[in-house]
């Protein structure tokens, strides 16, 4: 099956999509030994030769990991302040991989790590109706209008944040989960 060559070249670990074009218009690229310097023209992975300022490319095998990560993690690659980040959980050779979505650093839980962008595209885009379920534990105790207020959206370091239905799992003196 033809891709763009864009693409091919993204997934196989050359540059974001939008470089590669970049790598396209300014020549860099060989299909078949022949330079390619317009956008549109596709390539039929394992049939066709591509290569980028003379070295070949060939697509990466697409991973997905599923990772438990822990309270205190950034869901990053880099950080300026040195904190721990979910690069630092996985094997050396895994750079390639980020992750699907995020976890705040004070939150644990399953997240999704990969190589793979439409597959991040189909699970984190609100077109695709992936529904998410948190467990939150909240100091103090939560009201009927708490709930409600999460419904209706909370405004969160600038972001407006709202839960499609929220309920109280369990209230103790100190604490709630909703």
């Amino acid at each position: 099956m033809a891709v763009r060559l864009q693409k091919y070249l993204a997934e196989a670990g050359v540059a974001s999509r939008r470089a590669c074009e970049q790598y396209i218009t300014a020549g860099r690229v060989c299909v078949n030994n022949d330079v390619v310097s317009a956008l549109g023209v596709k390539v039929e992975p394992g049939r066709d030769r591509v290569t980028v300022d003379g070295r070949s490319v060939a697509p990466r095998r697409k991973r997905y990991v599923a990772l438990n990560k822990p309270r205190g993690v950034m869901c990053t690659r880099e950080d300026e302040e040195a904190r721990d980040k979910i690069g630092d959980l996985l094997p050396a050779d895994w750079t390639d991989l980020f992750s699907v979505g995020r976890l705040d650093c004070n939150s644990e839980g399953l997240i999704f790590l990969t190589n793979d962008g439409d597959f991040c595209l189909k699970m984190t885009h609100p077109r695709y109706g992936m529904t998410k379920t948190y467990v939150a534990k909240i100091q103090g105790k939560v009201t009927p209008e708490m709930l409600k207020s999460f419904t209706q959206g909370i405004v969160c370091e600038g972001e407006k944040l709202r839960a499609r239905r929220a309920r109280l799992v369990s209230s103790g003196k100190s604490s709630s989960t909703v």
